[in-house]
């Protein structure tokens, strides 16, 4: 016997509020480009729970676009120029979202680059069919074998990708090594699939930054 329920976007008109996005107004001007394990301790320093709690993520800080899209700067010592635009985001249970407003009109030390925060704001989730994370841990040198491994671990939360492309590689410095990642794009998803995505993440090391989802940029991208 087979039980097969199609996923209907019509019926979810808002993200729920189970997992939100908690964005504080940046206040420095630049940051260092390899920023990951430095930005994950000072959070943790001021919410001890950060690294250890289920469904706790960080959003890696990127400069103002350029052209078609954001241009990395080269090196591992590179530093990233910020707008007075730039928001810094962790994905929080919104149980936590509290606790964490600690942070507001905090500076963090990250590698000798002050990071100031101001107030912060809730978001919700975006209801969309298509999204991108910079950065996926990859223990994949090849790129096919790297797609079949996300589309398991996809599959394992109950979501058949249809549409899956890797992008370029990195690597984020951590103590235990440097992390090889590749981005991710995911597209077709229902809006449904879509919320799961945003709220489980993909693989480990998300308070780092990787694995977290965001609406890639297509007409499709709801924002409530």
């Amino acid at each position: 016997m087979t039980l097969w329920e199609e996923d209907d976007n019509e019926d979810l008109s808002k993200a729920p509020e189970r997992v939100v996005d908690l964005s504080f107004a940046v206040e420095s001007k630049t940051i260092a480009i390899d920023h990951a394990q430095q930005l994950q301790n000072e959070i943790t320093r001021l919410l001890p729970w950060f690294a250890e709690h289920t469904g706790c993520a960080l959003h890696l800080i990127h400069g103002a676009e350029s052209g078609n899209g954001w241009h990395r700067p080269e090196g591992e010592d590179a530093i990233i120029h910020l707008s007075r635009r730039t928001r810094f985001r962790l994905r929080l249970p919104a149980e936590r979202v509290e606790e964490a407003k600690r942070l507001e009109h905090s500076e963090l030390n990250i590698d000798n680059h002050p990071l100031r925060l101001g107030g912060s704001s809730v978001k919700l989730l975006a209801l969309t069919t298509a999204l991108y994370s910079r950065h996926v841990v990859c223990h994949q040198e090849d790129e096919a074998l790297f797609l079949n491994d996300c589309a398991a671990n996809l599959k394992d939360h109950g979501i058949l990708v249809k549409k899956i492309m890797a992008g370029k590689e990195h690597y984020i410095r951590h103590a235990e090594g440097p992390l090889r990642t590749r981005s991710l794009f995911i597209a077709d998803l229902s809006y449904r699939q879509g919320i799961k995505l945003q709220e489980d993440g993909m693989g480990c090391y998300q308070t780092l930054g990787c694995g977290v989802f965001i609406p890639h940029k297509t007409p499709y991208a709801i924002h409530r």
